[in-house]
């Protein structure tokens, strides 16, 4: 069944080779286009999609998450998206990942107060509002207090806290940190957002 199921999800699939000269390097190099017209093989199209990356000798591939480097000038390969790509400019890849950082720290936020609530309610409290308007920094000391998370959550969070008042309060900030910190910075608050989202499901 998995066989024919793989076989079928390929059937529509369309892999293509594009030559072409580089002039930056001045070598021959190529575009690998794999476009996916039914990943699912449903019939429907459902998370239809395509790669398209290149291929050169004189690429420099670096350290994860950043795109692959041109060996000639140093700087991200202007091949690896269409131009208004925010993968071809590193300043706008780590505006990006900021956003995605202070975005889950709005997440942790709310999920951070739906525990709290559940606690104080399981503990015989009435809360008075639904959503109590706790700050960042007293979501944190309560869920340490209350126990629902233990002391080395709690310094990853309070350090991600600094992290985020950086941010948020100097609007060009960001270019302050390198890329892979940002980077890193949003996979750690993701990672605590899935930890409070499951904790605020049970």
């Amino acid at each position: 069944m998995d066989e024919e199921w793989f076989k079928k999800s390929k059937e529509t699939d369309v892999i293509q080779r594009i030559p072409f000269f580089c002039k930056i390097g001045q070598v021959e190099a190529y575009i690998y286009v794999h476009i996916e017209p039914d990943p699912h093989g449903d019939g429907k199209g459902t998370h239809a999609h395509f790669h398209a990356v290149p291929h050169c000798p004189k690429t420099k591939i670096v350290d994860y998450p950043e795109p692959d480097r041109c060996q000639v000038t140093d700087e991200t390969c202007p091949f690896w998206e269409p131009t208004g790509g925010y993968q071809r400019d590193a300043t706008t890849r780590k505006w990006v990942y900021s956003q995605q950082f202070v975005h889950h720290i709005s997440f942790i936020e709310f999920y951070g107060n739906q525990l709290i609530i559940a606690s104080l309610r399981a503990k015989g409290f009435k809360v008075a509002t639904e959503l109590p308007d706790f700050r960042y920094v007293d979501i944190i000391k309560l869920l340490l207090a209350l126990e629902i998370i233990n002391i080395d959550a709690y310094n990853e969070l309070n350090e991600l806290r600094r992290k985020r008042n950086r941010l948020v309060h100097h609007p060009e900030a960001y270019k302050e940190f390198e890329e892979k910190e940002l980077f890193e910075l949003t996979s750690k608050a993701e990672k605590l957002t899935s930890l409070l989202r499951r904790e605020s499901s049970q």
